[in-house]
């Protein structure tokens, strides 16, 4: 009887390391052996590889191409590009001023800009019956036009009408980034007479070309400013 009670209980002692394990695998209750659903404990539905430095698997993610955003695409400006049709700036008087911003997105694109310039000549200042010009009928101020770009390729030419570009000292008013006009011109004997003609007429209306000279082309924008 004795020796069966020995037997029974070694028995007993054998089996609980058993249950132990058992009971580690099947993570208990009822669980079935499903997994938990966490990154990477391979259950179905995970939806991700675990791609960690030592997991050992391979990275599934999207790769660089090598292809950059740059932005929206370069569209034109509404600046015409026929001197028929220039945007108008309008009146410039002493003191007055102008701004536009654009930009040339293809090598053939043109903006053409004009502007009236009014001389200033005084109201009263009639005109010598012997052909001289007063010096109150001198142009007044002094019309500027600039252009302002970080595109080198960009240059301006300054027309009085749609035509050849005014002549500029004895050259032409082409490839500029900066044009004025100053008439110094009064009567040689200082009051009625002496001095009867200018050699380059005062810009009334001034016509303006923004182009590019050379290439590549690009969505740099330019500026141009007129002053008086």
């Amino acid at each position: 009887m004795g020796a069966s009670r020995r037997v029974l209980s070694f028995a007993l002692i054998l089996a609980l390391p058993l249950a132990c394990v058992a009971c580690a695998k099947g993570g208990g209750g009822g669980g079935g052996g499903r997994r938990d659903g966490s990154p990477g404990d391979g259950a179905a539905g995970d939806g991700a590889l675990d791609a960690g430095p030592d997991s050992g698997r391979r990275d599934t993610g999207v790769r660089d191409t090598g292809v950059r955003d740059t932005g929206p695409a370069c569209v034109d400006d509404a600046i015409p590009d026929d001197c028929e049709m220039a945007s108008e700036l309008g009146t410039l008087e002493v003191g007055g001023m102008f701004s536009a911003t654009a930009k040339l997105p293809t090598l053939v694109d043109e903006d053409w800009y004009v502007v009236d310039v009014p001389s200033g000549f005084a109201a009263d200042a009639g005109v010598p019956t012997d052909g001289g010009v007063p010096a109150s009928m001198q142009g007044a101020g002094m019309p500027r036009i600039e252009l302002v770009s970080g595109d080198a390729t960009m240059v301006m030419e300054i027309r009085m009408r749609c035509g050849a570009a005014l002549a500029c000292g004895e050259s032409t008013a082409r490839e500029l980034l900066e044009w004025s006009f100053v008439d110094d011109q009064g009567t040689t004997d200082g009051g009625t007479a002496g001095y009867t003609s200018r050699d380059v007429p005062w810009p009334e209306r001034v016509y303006i070309k923004v182009s590019r000279k050379g290439g590549p082309a690009s969505c740099e924008d330019y500026t141009l400013n007129v002053t008086r």
